[in-house]
């Protein structure tokens, strides 16, 4: 292999369709520019590579030539339809029966007899074998409906060679006329002749269930052909051109036409087929004649100074058209890197949108001003039925303006077609989707429309600014992501459309679901949906489907701001939110505004069991303590901290079916038991709180959250005297446990005070019990004073906590008419002489 072939390898490898630079060239095979451009010349002179002359020159590997090269729409509409047909001509051993759908002439039969071209021209038949074909439209009111069979099997005689491998082709036209026992006779016919006969090209007008099944079961290609009027412009016209150039040669004269009466008959919607647009052309062509003087030319339409012939001068100046844009592509490459600058700087969209129409004014436009105004009337109707009408954006509606837009839309068409995507592209897109989010979402869906695929944008974001720069400030004042989703075939739909033309702005996305969707494949749309638009203060959910923690959390997984998820969907609820995001209310006061709609309204705004802090309570023996420990919660810490009673069953199945983002703001269980959980939690033991090492870690806990040691001491005293009352209050037969706690309290802190000590909450525990049940011991026993206690036996320490006790119970028993037994005042002794020593 010598080196202008080892340049067309690579060259065929990395661009095999693109159009390219020398400079591109040589860059990508490491050699110098003077020595590529020496052998491109010498692929050019082979006829390996085509050259476009410019500034600069373009070269590009040319395309195989094949049977379907002279089918208008080969390079676009028909791309597909090839690409299937060609697997169906090389599938071994013989290929494979193909069925071509399509509305009645669209050019099925055209079509088919390329097919067999191809074949041949591929030498995978040979260029003797048949091709026979059978219009089934004459076989629709036979009395005898053998008489197709007996044609059919005639006509595979015909086409059969006498080595099986190399028969011919057999088309069968408009298989919906034969009856479903003919049809059935015809594919059990194709599915035997798959070894031996002729290969099959079947054509329908339409795709019923039935003849779907049979098209399957004999493992035939499926070739859907676009209906005429569906084509893209710049196919009818040359559908136009191609048949009055017929007709010039038919009638031995010159036709002269004005572009705006070229784009007249190629845009007339009305013309559904091909064979009506060449009758109609033939029809104008027979009128003009008629009118016509002498030898000269035909006139179609009004002579104006571009009218064109429009056998030679229409291509030429077509093709001028596209020089003229080549060789603007270095201006388009430093446009480029001055839209991305620009977006880096933060300027306005209307400094971006000048330097595109800069580009665009050096674009020759006079030949196809008329084009222009057509084509801009189509491109306004698409922008006011997808755009408008689903998200209430109102464009300009000055022609200028659709002109421009066209124009634009049109130059990233050939710049597309023609070149290598450049790196810049990927990155001019990604800073338009940094400052216009929400309107490159909405330009996108009009591309969708447009029906240009992802592959094919990134030149197309040229066109972003001329579109969008007159209401992309409105569209980026929405701070909210708002979506709606329904059951239904437009429901959701209905909504956001009422919703955002009432409000003139785009503030909803909907999505219509099947009835049988899941959880999972709505999120699907909603990630996604969400991923495009990474940039918001909130999303907000309006749902009639499943249920509304599974959606809340899906959500939240990947999204880091606020989410309202709503589990009711009307049009009164989506207006009154969509006017409040218009309005930027914070989202605060969208959720607890979303409240106002009903109980029966499903509202949720946080992930887990709140959204501020907490403390869950959670009481085995029932919610009646609980609700006392929430109350003296309630009203004994200083911090706006969120107390939630549960039920102890519902707690262990929460623990159990989530993870810790769900207890992302629990500070603490507090129970009266221990719990086991794998998430982390702290698990305080209200009854384990007045051990020295459990309240350490209570004591730290509040204080983590911002508590007071004050507080925290004011809550400790608390829980002591909420449970001495739960601890003797089913042991006291006369006294309400209400008022002797109050008394006994006393009394302990009268200690503590004289001995300067804060007692240990376990040892108050036990002292309130032990003091409470004491005194009403007291005063249901008479004690003897003879039983009095010889003081001389006490040693100094407890003769002196004597005397003191006497004094501190003296109050207590004046009240209470009672006088305490020595021995208990020794007992007290007991119990608090670690501490008082």
């Amino acid at each position: 292999m010598n080196a202008p072939e080892k340049l067309y390898a690579m060259i065929l490898q990395n661009f095999p369709t693109e159009r390219i630079t020398t400079m591109q060239i040589a860059n990508l095979v490491g050699l110098t520019r003077s020595v590529v451009s020496g052998y491109l010349s010498q692929l050019e002179k082979e006829g390996q590579v085509l050259k476009y002359s410019g500034r600069p020159v373009y070269w590009q590997i040319k395309p195989q030539k094949t049977a379907f090269d002279g089918l208008i729409g080969c390079h676009g509409s028909l791309n597909t339809c090839i690409s299937h047909a060609i697997e169906a001509i090389v599938y071994p051993p013989r290929g494979l029966p193909m069925c071509i759908i399509g509305p009645e002439g669209s050019g099925k039969k055209t079509f088919a007899r390329a097919v067999y071209d191809e074949a041949i021209r591929r030498e995978v038949i040979a260029n003797t074998v048949a091709f026979e074909c059978i219009n089934c439209f004459y076989y629709m009111d036979q009395e005898k409906p053998a008489q197709f069979l007996k044609d059919l099997n005639s006509k595979i005689e015909k086409v059969r060679s006498k080595k099986n491998d190399m028969s011919g082709y057999l088309a069968i036209y408009n298989i919906q006329f034969l009856s479903n026992i003919e049809q059935h006779h015809l594919f059990d016919i194709i599915n035997k002749c798959q070894l031996s006969g002729p290969r099959f090209i079947l054509t329908t007008v339409e795709n019923s269930s039935d003849l779907s099944d049979m098209i399957h079961l004999v493992g035939a290609i499926q070739i859907n052909f676009p209906c005429f009027n569906k084509r893209p412009l710049n196919e009818r016209v040359e559908f136009v051109v191609r048949f009055l150039h017929h007709q010039a040669i038919k009638i031995n004269r010159k036709i002269l036409i004005s572009p705006s009466k070229v784009v007249q008959l190629a845009g007339d919607n009305r013309i559904t087929t091909i064979s009506e647009l060449n009758n109609k052309l033939q029809t104008v062509c027979a009128e003009t004649f008629a009118r016509s003087i002498g030898e000269g030319p035909l006139i179609i339409g009004k002579m104006k100074s571009n009218t064109i012939s429009i056998t030679n001068d229409l291509k030429e100046s077509l093709d001028f058209s596209i020089t003229r844009i080549l060789e603007l592509i270095p201006s388009v490459n430093e446009l480029i890197s001055q839209l991305i600058d620009s977006l880096k700087r933060g300027e306005t969209i209307t400094e971006q949108n000048f330097l595109t129409i800069r580009i665009l004014r050096q674009v020759d436009t006079v030949l196809i001003n008329d084009l222009l105004t057509s084509s801009s009337q189509s491109v306004q109707e698409i922008a006011i039925k997808n755009i408008t009408r689903t998200y209430g954006i109102t464009f300009p509606k000055e022609g200028s303006f659709w002109k421009t837009t066209f124009l634009s839309l049109a130059f990233s068409k050939i710049c597309c077609d023609n070149l290598t995507i450049d790196k810049n592209m990927n990155v001019l897109r990604e800073e338009i989707q940094k400052k216009y989010p929400r309107t490159l979402y909405v330009f996108d869906q009009f591309l969708s429309n447009l029906r240009i695929k992802e592959f094919q944008r990134p030149y197309y974001y040229i066109s972003f600014f001329q579109l969008m720069s007159e209401v992309s400030k409105k569209i980026e004042s929405i701070k909210y992501n708002a979506i709606i989703l329904t059951h239904g075939e437009s429901t959701a739909t209905s909504i956001q459309h009422m919703v955002n033309t009432l409000c003139g702005n785009y503030l909803f996305e909907a999505f219509d679901m099947p009835v049988d969707i899941s959880i999972r494949e709505i999120n699907v749309y909603v990630h996604k949906y969400l991923a495009q638009l990474p940039i918001s203060k909130g999303t907000i959910v309006l749902f009639d489907m499943g249920s509304l923690k599974q959606m809340f959390s899906s959500i939240k997984k990947v999204s880091n701001h606020d989410l309202l998820v709503i589990n009711n969907v009307s049009t009164a609820i989506a207006l009154d939110v969509g006017l409040r995001v218009q309005r930027n209310e914070s989202f605060k006061k969208i959720t607890e505004a979303s409240k106002k709609f009903g109980l029966t309204m499903g509202i949720q705004y946080y992930e887990g069991i709140s959204d501020r802090d907490n403390i869950i309570v959670s009481c085995m023996s029932g919610v009646g303590l609980s609700s006392e420990l929430k109350n003296l919660l309630d009203k004994t810490l200083s911090k706006p901290v969120k107390i939630i009673v549960l039920d102890y069953k519902r707690l262990n199945a929460l623990l159990k079916n989530n993870d810790r983002t769900f207890f992302n703001n629990t500070k603490m269980i507090l129970t009266t038991t221990d719990i086991k959980n794998d998430n982390g939690i702290e698990n305080v033991n209200i009854y384990n709180v007045f051990d020295d090492k459990f309240t350490q870690n209570f004591r730290n806990i509040l204080l983590s959250i911002g508590e007071t040691s004050r507080s925290i001491d004011m809550l400790i005293e608390k829980l002591l005297r909420l449970f001495s009352i739960e601890g003797i209050k089913d042991r006291l037969q006369v006294l309400n446990p209400d008022v002797v706690i109050k008394e006994v309290q006393s009394i302990v802190s009268h200690y503590e005070k004289f001995y300067s000590v804060k007692f240990k909450p376990k040892l108050k525990l036990n002292l309130y019990m032990h003091m409470s049940l004491m005194i009403e011991r007291t005063m249901m026993t008479r004690r003897d004073a003879s039983k009095e206690m010889d003081k001389l036996a006490l040693s100094e320490d407890e003769q002196a906590f004597f005397e003191l006790s006497k004094n501190i119970l003296r109050p207590i028993e004046v009240k209470l008419n009672l006088t305490v037994d020595d021995s208990e005042i020794i007992l007290i002794y007991q119990l608090m002489h670690s501490q008082i020593l």
